[in-house]
C-alpha cells in the first residue's frame, strides 16, 4: 500500500469573525446600579453591527465548515482533515467559490462602515461609545477571514533529531503507530457515513410515502458509492466489498420513479440492503 502522504493531505478552514460584539464594564455597573444588582451577576455585551450583514459573512463560513467535512475525513482534534489527492482541485475549487462569495460580502461591509458604525451607535443609545469600533475599514480585512491552510502528511522519516539509534527506532515506530491509528480512525468515518444514507433510505423505501421519494434518496448513496474508493486510506478489503454489492442492489434502480412505481422493486432493494447493514462492523 502506497504512503499515506502520496494519496492525501492535511486541509482545514481558517476563520476570523472579531469585533461583532463588545464587552461594556460600564454599562454593566450602571445597570447593576439601577437595578440593585451585584455588578458581578450581570454582563453586557454591544452588538457593534448591523444583524443582517454579520449573517451573511457567518453564512459563507458555515458553507466553508460544510463543505470542509463532507470531503474530508477527521485526522486528530487540531482542525486538519484528510483530503483525498484526487480530491484536491474539486475541494480548492468549491471552497475558492466560497471564499469569493465572504470577500465579496466583506467588501460589502467596508463600503458602508460608517453607516453600520453610525447604525450601530445609534442603537446603542445612552451607552453608544464610539471607541470601541476600529478607527479604519481598513480593519475589517483583518477582522472577518475565511482561508484554507494546507499541509503534508506527516511521515516517521520527518522525525530527524541527532539522538541514538535506538531511540530514533523507537520514536519512529510510535509514530508510524500512531499514524495508523490516525488513519484507521479516519476510515471509520467512511462505515459511520455509509451506514446512515443506508439506513435513510431503507426507512424511507420502507414506510415512507412513494408520492414524496426525491431523486436526492437515490442520488446521495450513488455519489458516495462512487468516492468511497478515493477515501478508504487503508484500502479496507470489506469496506470496498461492501461497497460494490451496495452498487449492484441500486443497478436495478435507474431512475426513483422506478421504486415510486414498483413496490416489489422497493420491497426487494429493502430486504438486500437491510442484509448488508447487518454485516456493517460495530463503530
Amino acid at each position: 500500500m502506497s504512503s499515506l502522504s502520496e494519496r492525501a493531505i492535511l486541509v482545514r478552514v481558517v476563520e476570523c469573525m472579531n469585533g461583532v460584539f463588545k464587552y461594556d464594564e460600564q454599562a454593566r455597573n450602571k445597570l447593576a446600579k439601577a437595578g440593585n444588582a451585584e455588578e458581578d451577576s450581570l454582563s453586557v455585551t454591544k452588538r457593534m453591527w448591523p444583524k443582517k450583514e454579520i449573517a451573511n459573512l457567518r453564512n459563507y463560513i458555515s458553507s466553508a465548515r460544510a463543505l470542509h467535512r463532507k470531503m474530508t475525513l477527521p485526522w486528530n482534534d487540531v482542525g486538519y482533515r484528510l483530503l483525498p489527492n484526487d480530491k484536491f482541485f474539486e475541494f480548492v475549487s468549491s471552497m475558492t467559490e466560497i471564499r469569493n462569495k465572504f470577500i465579496g460580502a466583506r467588501m460589502q461591509f467596508k463600503d458602508n462602515f460608517d453607516l453600520y458604525k453610525a447604525w450601530g451607535l445609534k442603537r446603542m443609545g445612552e451607552y453608544a461609545d464610539s471607541s470601541i469600533y476600529p478607527k479604519s475599514k481598513d480593519a475589517i480585512d483583518s477582522m472577518f477571514q475565511l482561508d484554507i491552510a494546507i499541509r503534508p502528511c506527516p511521515e516517521s522519516d520527518d522525525i530527524r533529531v541527532d539522538l541514538p539509534a535506538e531511540v530514533l527506532a523507537e520514536l519512529r515506530k510510535q509514530a508510524d503507530d500512531q499514524i495508523k491509528h490516525d488513519v484507521t480512525d479516519a476510515v471509520k468515518e467512511l462505515w459511520v457515513r455509509f451506514s446512515k444514507v443506508l439506513k435513510h433510505m431503507v426507512e424511507k423505501l420502507d414506510g415512507g410515502d412513494p408520492r414524496y421519494f426525491r431523486e436526492s434518496l437515490l442520488g446521495n448513496i450513488s455519489e458516495l458509492i462512487k468516492t468511497i474508493p478515493s477515501y478508504n486510506l487503508t484500502d479496507d478489503k470489506e469496506l470496498e466489498q461492501t461497497r460494490q454489492e451496495v452498487e449492484k442492489v441500486l443497478s436495478n434502480i435507474k431512475t426513483i420513479d422506478d421504486v415510486k412505481d414498483d413496490e416489489q422493486l422497493r420491497r426487494d432493494t429493502v430486504d438486500k440492503l437491510s442484509k448488508l447493514m447487518d454485516k456493517f462492523p460495530q463503530l
